[in-house]
Parts: C-alpha cells; structure tokens; sequence
C-alpha cells in the first residue's frame, strides 16, 4: 500500500516546527487556526495525518492510467473511477457504507467533484474538522477512506500528460495460470460496473480495454 499511494505528509511535507506548535497547542488550535486554514489547508490536512498516525484504506483493486493517475479504484462498499463523459472523477456506492459514519458520503462526492488540490484539502479539512469537534458523523475508517480517495485525486491532478506514449522496453511477460491471478475477480466486477454504468455489453468494454493497452 505505501509504495502505491503516497502518505500524505509527503504529498505536502511537514515542518517540524508545525509539528511541535501543533504538539503543544492541540488538534484544536491547528484545526480553528484561521490563517492556516485560509491559506494552507493543505498543511493542516498533514500535520493532522501525522500527528494522528492515520493509515489509508487499502482498495480492493487500484487501476492507473498510462501516465500513472488513478483510473479507478474499488473499496468496500463504494468506487471511484474517471468518468470520460465528465472528464473528471465519479463515484458509485455499491455497498454498505455504514462503516464509515453517515455523513461520509456527502464528504466523499464534494471530494471527488474537486479538481484541484487546495479545493480537494479544503473538503478534507472541512470533513476532519467536523469529525474532532462531533459536527460531523464520519467513523475512523470514515476519515481514514477520505484521506486514501483525497491522496488518489492529489496524484492525479499532479500527473501531467504528455503527447505520444513514453517508450517501454518490450519485455516478455509470462502470465500465471488465471486461478492463481485474486485480483481477476476484482477486475471482473469492474468492467461489469463500467458496462452498467454506460449501458455497454462486456464485449464493447473489453473491445475498449484492447484499444487502450494497443
């Protein structure tokens, strides 16, 4: 998991005296600080996932594109994944969220409309902010799903496309025998996701799979 997701005190590094300040003076006087939160949601955001020792939520699958953004991921009871049409990020609850608080939905489609990175902390800070004081009904996990979805969209947003595909050395790959490929089930429940979602049959998914990888 942390080789794949970076830890979000790296996507926005944390200084030490920020840490001591917020040490000494509590998660309150970080999280009510006004001119941190004006200008540097991002900042709070991290300090808070350090000083909390918050890991993330590890997806079930995790796809990424050519060029390294996210390009879906299926965790318990929800996925994310790039909607072409909206040329953005979309959300789709499949299961039970209720392990993740009740208002943890709401906080999780502001999240994944946003697409830039201060807006995407803005959200987050608002979300924990509410969660420490008990405004706001979200479950550690809850908090924990919120900072992994934010880290994702972070990423993302930080790729920069390139024209033409970078050059790969051609190197044999020597599949194993598809019973002993676990995630075929997880890639399996994704494109019938996709197929549902845009009202395709599996063959035209697959057909668009083949071109992508061409």
């Amino acid at each position: 998991m942390d080789a794949e997701i970076t830890h979000f005190d790296k996507l926005f590094p944390v200084r030490k005296a920020m840490v001591v300040n917020a040490e000494s003076k509590g998660i309150s006087w970080l999280l009510a600080n006004a001119i941190l939160r004006k200008y540097q949601p991002c900042l709070i955001c991290s300090v808070y996932y350090y000083l909390k020792n918050i890991t993330y939520i590890e997806p079930n699958v995790l796809l990424r594109d050519e060029f390294g953004r996210v390009a879906g991921a299926e965790f318990d009871g929800f996925n994310i994944m790039f909607d072409e049409g909206l040329g953005w990020y979309d959300y789709l609850v499949t299961g039970d969220l209720s392990k993740y608080g009740k208002d943890f939905e709401v906080y999780l489609r502001k999240i994944v409309t946003v697409r830039n990175e201060d807006g995407i902390c803005r959200v987050l800070l608002t979300a924990i902010t509410g969660y420490e004081e008990g405004k706001v009904n979200l479950t550690e996990d809850g908090v924990r799903a919120l900072y992994t979805v934010a880290a994702l969209l972070i990423e993302s947003v930080r790729k920069k496309v390139v024209k033409g595909k970078p050059e790969k050395p051609e190197v044999p790959i020597i599949a194993p025998p598809t019973e002993e490929i676990p995630e075929l089930g997880a890639v399996v429940s994704m494109i019938g996701f996709i197929a549902n979602k845009y009202k395709m049959s599996v063959d035209e998914v697959i057909k668009l799979v083949r071109r992508k990888f061409k």
